[in-house]
């Protein structure tokens, strides 16, 4: 759709002596209708944009959020994305490759201490429907067999690998699989791989070379492993076509699903299907190996740019990732491709949160547990994380939470808070913005945040337990004396009197008999109460309306004189 709408006048032709009488504001109407809005410029990954999620769902929900800012995404490599990204005409950065995004962010890039996480996908290896490298029967759920498959099936004609090449993030992980792979170019031949410097992402990737040495751009790849440098749809577009073979049947393509998914959905890809997915936790890589996580940057506006012209807008920026991490933007992004949505929000952890037990005598510790769990496959526990309790009173739902114990996970990521509630309250675990550590084994570190959250326990109801330690008895009168627990709270509170004639004792329900009022903070009672000159079995009750639940304490004879 046009950011612009065409101007379309009424009138199709008009003679040129009515021209002349035509207002000259109608005559000089603009084509175009003006856009005050700021350009928020975004550079990442094709694979957002080739799906089109950018353009179906990140930008036309960030522009309504957000109507001051027009968002302009330029989708590429990775690599090329934050080659980009460094020459400061961009304020934001989506891409979905550790192994350089570490880099950047220790170049001082980034205007956070880490990436953002934001959700993860999947890569799937397709081909053709023939399959002639009998991957979907022999490798379904094994990647590295599957590529192994695609590379025998290539020295004898009969398969061609499609890759981007250069420096995408898919392109990164292609590479990183090819490392587990075992020889590629039969024995005689040794491994047939070259090594990716780190700077490029590292792994390794096919090569005419006899033994293994340091790749050189795209040089030396073997007869069957072509590299087109385009992004990542029309790479898949390319695979489908399979110009690059006479056979033009025989090529795979290694992708992300959703862009796959797509094109398949737009009927552009009918010669390839998905031959190897979900790869299984015992084949060589693991279960994560085809994991595809996604984050996102702010630019440091005082980064090293290496001239005086950026064009960084900071708060544009800010305002792009908190929208994308917020629950509506992560909702919109999780029902993109319903079907079988191929990215997945991972903006913040998931919160289990045991349930709060309902109704406890004052008095009682109540322990309220659960865990915190990052929601990407493959990533650390979230060890070590300060996490909060708070609290609100039933009575005063608007007033702001209370803290009101803070713990640190155990390192399995589970929590653990012990109170005695002294009145009704709901309870919320509070997580605050994560960092944590991904991948120590980088150099440096990868690292990512994930927002904020919190999970309820629900309501605590307090029953109150009031205790009598002495009763005084006058002509017509008792003073009873006591404790309250739990101490009184708020300005609404009375202690109540109630009483059974004591020959009546179990068989009707006590009577009331009066009441006093309570102070806030109250924690002992003494008061003074009517009763006609019989043998009395009392009790008292602390009643404070949505504070506590009214308890009886145990019953006291007394005979008036």
């Amino acid at each position: 759709m046009p950011l612009f709408a065409p101007h379309r006048p009424a009138i199709r032709a008009v003679t040129a002596v009515a021209a002349l009488a035509l207002p000259l504001t109608l005559l000089a109407a603009p084509s175009q209708a003006a856009d005050d809005r700021t350009p928020l410029l975004v550079v990442g990954t094709s694979d957002v944009s080739d799906s089109d999620l950018m353009a179906k769902v990140i930008k036309p929900g960030f522009e309504a959020a957000h109507p001051e800012f027009r968002l302009d995404y330029t989708g590429t490599g990775t690599g090329q994305a934050i080659a980009m990204a460094k020459t400061g005409s961009f304020s934001a950065l989506i891409v979905h490759a550790a192994s350089v995004e570490n880099q950047f962010v220790a170049d001082g890039y980034s205007n956070e201490q880490y990436g953002r996480a934001i959700f993860w996908g999947d890569f799937v290896m397709t081909g053709p429907t023939a399959d002639p490298a009998a991957v979907k029967a022999g490798a379904e759920h094994d990647i590295v067999a599957a590529y192994e498959k695609i590379a025998a099936a290539g020295l004898t004609g009969d398969a061609r690998f499609v890759s981007r090449g250069g420096t995408p993030g898919t392109t990164i992980q292609e590479h990183g699989i090819w490392a587990l792979a075992g020889d590629i170019n039969g024995a005689a031949a040794g491994d047939g791989k070259c090594t990716v410097t780190a700077a490029n992402g590292g792994g390794q990737r096919p090569s005419t070379v006899a033994s293994p040495s340091t790749c050189d751009g795209e040089k030396d790849v073997p007869s069957w492993y072509t590299t087109t440098g385009k992004k990542q749809g029309a790479n898949i577009l390319d695979g489908n076509a399979c110009n690059f073979d006479p056979k033009k049947d025989n090529c795979y393509v290694f992708t992300d699903r959703g862009t796959f998914n797509n094109l398949e959905g737009q009927n552009t890809v009918g010669n390839l299907k998905v031959v190897t997915r979900t790869n299984d936790s015992t084949s060589r890589g693991g279960g994560d190996v085809l994991v595809n996580k996604f984050h996102a940057y702010v630019m440091n506006p005082n980064a090293n740019y290496g001239t005086n012209n950026i064009s960084i807008n900071t708060a544009g920026g800010k305002a792009l990732l908190d929208w994308i991490t917020s629950p509506t933007g992560q909702k919109a992004i999780g029902s993109y491709l319903p079907k079988d949505p191929p990215f997945i929000p991972a903006a913040a952890p998931a919160v289990t949160a045991s349930a709060a037990p309902g109704l406890v005598k004052a008095g009682t510790t109540v322990t309220l547990r659960g865990s915190i769990a990052n929601v990407t496959p493959g990533t650390l526990p979230l060890g070590g994380v300060p996490v909060q309790l708070q609290s609100v009173r039933q009575t005063n739902l608007a007033a702001p939470a209370e803290t009101v114990a803070t713990a640190t996970t155990a390192p399995d990521g589970s929590y653990a808070f012990s109170v005695v509630p002294t009145a009704n309250q709901f309870y919320t675990l509070a997580v605050p913005q994560i960092t944590k550590i991904q991948d120590p084994t980088l150099s440096p570190p990868f690292g990512d945040l994930l927002t904020a959250t919190s999970a309820s326990f629900g309501l605590v109801q307090v029953k109150s337990v009031p205790r009598i330690t002495s009763v005084k008895r006058g002509k017509k009168t008792i003073r009873v004396k006591g404790r309250l627990s739990p101490g009184v709270v708020g300005t609404n509170a009375h202690l109540s009197l109630y009483g059974v004639l004591t020959k009546n004792s179990g068989k009707r329900a006590p009577k009331y008999l009066g009441n006093v009022k309570l102070k806030n903070g109250q924690t002992k009672f003494s008061a003074s109460f009517k009763l006609s000159n019989k043998k009395w079995t009392i009790r008292v009750a602390e009643v404070n309306a949505g504070v506590v639940v009214p308890g009886y304490s145990t019953g006291k004879r007394v005979k008036t004189r």
